[in-house]
């Protein structure tokens, strides 16, 4: 039996496949020339290179005439699909390129989640409708660092306190959205307005996050710069819970601004000699060119200065200057 010889493999080039078009339509290597930009003997060498790849005679040429063959019809039929695929590829690539396409993963906890990541997400939705955006829920707030790093999320809410540690945040870029005062909630101290100092209310029975965590150490270490030893009654991980005890008259809770809430029973009190505050910053990796990723940042920078407009008048106070402002910088690490 006769072993059945391997086909060698085709390689058409798809400046040669546009030559031999270009030929067709005009009918000649001179036309097809002068349409593509090239001479007439590099259009004979591209229609040539081009039989050879695909091992078929493609034009009979004679002395003044060039003759498309059967084969080279059935090309010039095939090749306006492909050549249309193509340019069909090249714009859905180019919406991915200017980032009217593509795929943004953003994940967040805290406040900042609930106060911003909702506008945000909603205005990047509206101006990019093509777009595939979603959330991806870390099991808490040390595991958004880890999600934006290893790749499961593309952006990354992440929050820094003053007299706490900074994260690991290398390979990482990181965009400051907001620096919030640290302030105080209660109920029985009185009007809403300013205080002179933390030292006013160390007497008073605290509700703060579990032992251990950013909100319980933040306090302790406050205790410890202003002289006094907090006195935790209730404890809980969900501001909503800490308002709630709050509103109670269960105790006062030190929160960031964005952690405020809407409930106009409970006070605020800001303070003259601000004890701490904490920076909310977008993460994502140095690395990564995804063009989404700049839409959500100017997504999140107007989120942030209407949560601004928002917090002036939360409280039915007015202070002469606001409690948090918008910080733009870009820092690489």
């Amino acid at each position: 039996m006769t072993e059945r010889q391997p086909v060698p493999a085709l390689n058409p080039n798809l400046l040669h496949i546009r030559a031999l078009r270009a030929v067709v339509d005009h009918g000649s290597l001179s036309g097809a020339a002068k349409e593509l930009g090239y001479t007439t003997s590099a259009i004979s060498l591209q229609i040539s290179a081009l039989e050879k790849a695909l091992g078929v005679r493609l034009f009979e040429r004679g002395p003044r005439s060039i003759t498309i063959t059967a084969a080279g019809s059935r090309l010039y039929e095939l090749s306006g699909e492909l050549l249309q695929s193509l340019a069909g590829i090249a714009d859905t690539m180019q919406t991915y390129s200017s980032g009217d396409a593509g795929r943004l993963r953003c994940t967040a906890v805290g406040s900042a989640a609930a106060q911003l990541l909702p506008r945000a997400v909603a205005r990047i939705v509206q101006t990019h409708p093509s777009a595939d955006v979603s959330l991806v829920v870390p099991g808490a707030h040390d595991d958004i660092v880890q999600a934006v790093r290893t790749g499961s999320a593309d952006l990354g809410v992440t929050y820094e306190y003053s007299l706490l540690p900074e994260d690991d945040a290398v390979g990482l870029v990181r965009i400051p959205l907001l620096r919030e005062e640290m302030v105080i909630l209660g109920r029985d101290s009185g009007e809403s307005g300013e205080r002179e100092s933390i030292r006013e209310f160390a007497g008073s029975p605290w509700v703060c996050g579990s032992v251990g965590s950013v909100q319980d150490e933040l306090l302790c270490r406050l205790g410890d710069a202003f002289g006094f030893h907090p006195r935790i009654v209730h404890r809980s991980d969900d501001l909503d819970v800490i308002r709630g005890f709050v509103g109670q008259g269960l105790g006062i809770a030190l929160v960031p601004i964005l952690a405020l809430g809407i409930d106009h029973s409970i006070q605020l009190y800001r303070l003259r000699e601000v004890p701490a505050f904490r920076r909310v910053l977008l993460i994502h990796r140095s690395t990564d060119d995804n063009p989404l990723i700049s839409h959500a940042i100017s997504a999140f920078h107007r989120a942030a200065e209407d949560f601004l407009t928002w917090s002036l008048t939360a409280f039915q106070v007015s202070f002469t200057t606001p409690m948090l402002s918008v910080r733009p910088e870009i820092e690489e690490r």
